[in-house]
């Protein structure tokens, strides 16, 4: 635990072979050639270079039993596994900084009195809590994934569709499963926001919701549809 602490207790370390410039703007990340430290290190880089760590002051400590947590609570499945987690959290990360700039670009664009660009701004911008929830949300959206999909949990009589009334089985099940870690207070990194702000707790599984559906059905555009709805 000590080791990983140290490495994610500094912004910028990173396993071997991918830099911090690939990890902000590369989609060509060779994901299937690292193991689980190292996923778990890509995922706390991540976090960290967002900001939301120190926005939301999540203890470096918390952080690491958080991913932790969260990558032994992920089956060995051949796809909806810690890999696949990572990349995705990767992914939305990308998408995520994208939206950042073009914010900043339609910004700029609205100051020279184009109307069309101050809209277009609106839309994209993201909030803290939802870059927040977009991250833990992605790192999580698969967690305890049983290696089927719904409709057979549901045609088969699962235990998961019984206890979620064959409703978006999986979906509540994953949400579920992140939310019993958050409540050990070792892996809570919530803990600032629960303190300051209680509302922003369910506020923050209700957009987590969002997103864990949105990547369920696929497409990038349905993620930051989603995220723009919240705004």
């Amino acid at each position: 635990a000590e080791r990983a602490l140290r490495r994610i207790d500094r912004l910028g370390w990173l396993p071997p072979g991918v830099t911090l410039e690939e990890l902000r703007s590369s989609w060509d990340l060779d994901f299937l050639s690292l193991g689980r430290m190292s996923l778990i290190d890509v995922a706390a880089a991540i976090m960290m270079d967002s900001g939301v760590v120190e926005q939301f002051s999540i203890q470096p400590a918390k952080l690491s039993n958080f991913l932790h947590a969260v990558s032994s609570r992920y089956r060995a499945n051949a796809f909806h596994n810690f890999n696949h987690a990572c990349h995705a959290c990767h992914g939305c990360y990308l998408l995520m900084r994208e939206q950042i700039r073009r914010t900043a670009h339609d910004e700029q664009s609205a100051r020279a009195s184009t109307p069309r660009s101050a809209s277009s701004c609106a839309i994209v911008e993201l909030s803290p809590l939802d870059r927040l929830a977009l991250l833990l949300a992605a790192v999580c959206h698969d967690v305890d994934h049983p290696g089927r999909n719904n409709a057979f949990l549901v045609s088969t009589g699962h235990p998961l569709a019984i206890t979620y009334n064959d409703t978006a089985v999986l979906e509540n099940h994953h949400c579920a499963t992140t939310f019993a870690i958050l409540a050990d207070h070792q892996c809570d990194v919530l803990e600032t926001l629960r303190e300051a702000h209680v509302a922003s707790v369910p506020a923050l599984r209700e957009r987590w919701r969002d997103i864990s559906d949105s990547l369920r059905l696929g497409p990038r555009v349905q993620i930051t549809e989603a995220l723009a709805k919240r705004s």
